[in-house]
């Protein structure tokens, strides 16, 4: 156990719950911001396929275009 000076070196139940609880915020902070992140790149994602989508449509468009002029 970690030396705790009020108590002659032994950690409570309180401060063990204390720490704990510590433990458990610190770990949701961390699911919030994992969470975040993904979103964050889910979204960069369709982005990115959207962008791909419609410079691919524009790009067919333009030579469907070109070719009727053409004739």
């Amino acid at each position: 156990m970690k030396p705790n000076s009020v108590h002659g070196g032994v950690k409570t139940h309180s401060s063990r719950s204390s720490s704990r609880r510590s433990e458990l915020i610190a770990l949701k902070q961390a699911e919030a911001e994992s969470a975040k992140i993904k979103l964050k790149y889910t979204q960069q994602q369709q982005e990115a396929a959207l962008t791909f989508e419609t410079k691919g449509r524009i790009r067919s468009e333009s030579l469907s275009s070109f070719s009727a002029k053409s004739f």
